[in-house]
């Protein structure tokens, strides 16, 4: 789901998509299904930096 217009150009698709914003927040956990891969490597990324940072869920797992 887009959060703003996609065709800014100031505007990343980490930051217009909520599914995006959530994975890069630490509250998703990746899923995608073929033929919906288009921004693939873009979630993977934002779920692989929100782990590193401990962002979010990922945050909590030292604390459960």
């Amino acid at each position: 789901m887009w959060t703003e217009d996609p065709a800014g150009a100031s505007v990343s698709v980490s930051d217009a998509m909520f599914n995006a914003r959530l994975l890069a927040d630490g509250y998703a956990v990746l899923l995608t299904i073929p033929p919906n891969v288009r921004y693939a490597e873009t979630f993977v990324e934002s779920e692989r930096q929100a782990r590193a940072n401990e962002a979010g869920l990922w945050g909590l797992e030292g604390d459960l």
